[in-house]
């Protein structure tokens, strides 16, 4: 008895294990999957953009042996009292947001910018006085009805 409950526990692994056959051809069509909109891979594919404990922003590649320094100014670590950069985000074509914070036990300020690309400064397009931004996310695509909803301006 075991000698048979043996072969027939070996028999059914075997058959859960085979690989499945493909479907035959169907009189019903086909889903297809729809192709792909995405843009091409944007000027920031490959680089990773991280706040430093220092509170600045940098950015790497595989190929680079240090990090650049996207910021110079922060002067504590993240969350902590003081000025840091705390939030960023790649938008679809390469550009990079991010959001600074000033906090103090009485005030709480924040500042909004988008850097176009490594070469160019920093812009400040949204500020406030008394929040601080908790979260930054680019449209992928542009909206239909306003193309440039992706962007952030003023």
């Amino acid at each position: 008895m075991r000698l048979l409950l043996g072969i027939f526990l070996i028999l059914l692994g075997l058959i859960a294990c085979a690989p499945a056959v493909p479907p035959g051809p169907s009189s019903t069509p086909a889903h297809s999957l729809p192709t792909s909109t995405s843009p091409p891979p944007a000027a920031s594919a490959g680089r990773l953009a991280y706040i430093g404990g220092d509170g600045n922003i940098y950015v790497t590649t595989p190929e680079l042996t240090s990090p650049i320094a996207v910021t110079h100014d922060a002067t504590t670590s993240p969350e902590n009292m003081g000025f840091s950069y705390h939030r960023i985000s790649w938008s679809s074509d390469g550009q990079l947001a991010f959001a600074s914070v000033t906090r103090s036990l009485t005030q709480t300020q924040s500042q909004l910018y988008v850097k176009a690309s490594p070469e160019t400064p920093a812009r400040l397009v949204a500020q406030n006085n008394a929040h601080f931004v908790i979260y930054i996310y680019w449209s992928p695509v542009p909206c239909a009805s306003a193309p440039s909803c992706r962007t952030f301006c003023i």
